[in-house]
């Protein structure tokens, strides 16, 4: 009989080796559902990167702004009447149309001004302060010192 018995002892370790191939459904399902898991985390971090993206496209976009706002400014004759005078004058973006405000694509849409305040720090410069105004009520303002001759 212990020939039998070693048959018996095969066929039975046959048979519990081809139960273990592949997995289970339970397990499949487990491995799907971290797997979601994982991929909901990405999108969120993809979201929040698109959103990061578009913030500092509206911060570039307000510092170019302001900066050209500000080269044309100092670019006026130091014997500008307007470099003399204390207020605030809206800027031209858009010399193309009647509007002052500018609209970009996809971007929002941008205005900018400039305010003379004379004599500060000394008498004859001016404190020149450009303000820019973007969407999603961010603004970017440059101030700059420019001397004036009347």
């Amino acid at each position: 009989m212990p020939h039998r018995t070693a048959g018996r002892e095969r066929a039975m370790a046959k048979t519990a080796m081809t139960s273990q191939y592949g997995f289970t459904l339970l397990e499949v399902l487990v491995a799907l559902t971290i797997f979601a898991i994982g991929l909901l985390g990405v999108a969120g971090l993809q979201l929040r990167a698109i959103s990061f993206n578009n913030g500092s496209n509206i911060r570039t976009t307000l510092g170019t702004t302001a900066q050209s706002v500000m080269e044309g400014v100092m670019a006026l004759e130091s014997d500008d009447p307007r470099l003399a005078t204390n207020g605030t004058a809206q800027w031209d973006l858009d010399p193309n149309s009647a509007a002052t405000t500018l609209t970009l694509p996809g971007g929002g849409a941008y205005s900018a001004t400039w305010t003379v305040t004379v004599d500060t720090p000394i008498t004859g410069i001016s404190r020149i302060t450009v303000n820019v105004q973007g969407p999603l009520g961010s603004t970017m303002t440059l101030t700059s010192y420019k001397g004036y001759n009347l």
